[in-house]
């Protein structure tokens, strides 16, 4: 091998010009803010994450798609075409099984939100990237999300 090609791979091969990107949210922290904080919370909470590893190009479908079907999974009880599976949720569960569904949904949508980065995640983990003050951000999803879904549900019991 010439000197010039020992050279050339000696040399940095990664771009300073661009600092690399943050780590994500844990898996847990977004599981748990989307369990507390409803579908509003797991969309922030996962906003946050493709926010931080600046990946928005690679997951607006994504992110569309778990946005439209979420919700609409969460409101198809509290419309006409889905009254048969509230009544069947209520002959189930009593009261509390439209909550439960929607939890199922929530939970559901967040593994598929975890799953989505998870090679990111790893990659974070492998080269000690930790999230700083990722409690607060996530708490702070959790209570504007659910002061959200208080204002939401009561502008619709006032229709």
């Amino acid at each position: 091998m010439s000197d010039a090609s020992i050279e050339r791979l000696l040399q940095p091969s990664l771009d300073h010009a661009e600092p690399p990107a943050r780590a994500p949210f844990s898996a847990s922290a977004q599981f748990l803010t989307g369990v507390f904080g409803g579908p509003l919370g797991l969309v922030f909470c996962f906003v946050g994450s493709i926010h931080r590893l600046r990946r928005w190009r690679q997951d607006a479908l994504f992110l569309a798609a778990l946005i439209v079907i979420l919700f609409g999974a969460v409101l198809l009880p509290q419309t006409a075409a889905g009254a048969p599976l509230r009544a069947w949720l209520v002959d189930l569960l009593g009261r509390s099984g439209p909550g439960s569904w929607t939890t199922l949904c929530t939970s559901l949508a967040a593994l598929a939100a975890i799953h989505r980065h998870q090679r990111q995640r790893r990659a974070a983990d492998l080269m000690g990237l930790r999230v700083n003050g990722a409690f607060a951000a996530c708490l702070a999803m959790v209570v504007v999300s659910a002061g959200l879904s208080y204002l939401f549900n009561a502008v619709m019991r006032m229709s």
